[in-house]
């Protein structure tokens, strides 16, 4: 019973640490588009 609870809470612990990666992931893409359209439409702007 206790080996079923450890791989049980071994498996939530990294599903954990991979949604948390996933999550940096997505929001480090999501800045750099943001910042990479601002930079667009400032060049726009410029010109």
């Amino acid at each position: 019973m206790q080996g079923i609870v450890l791989s049980l809470q071994n498996a939530l612990s990294l599903e954990n640490v991979l949604l948390g990666l996933g999550a940096l992931v997505v929001v480090g893409g999501l800045a750099y588009a943001i910042r990479s359209i601002r930079l667009f439409m400032k060049i726009g702007n410029d010109e």
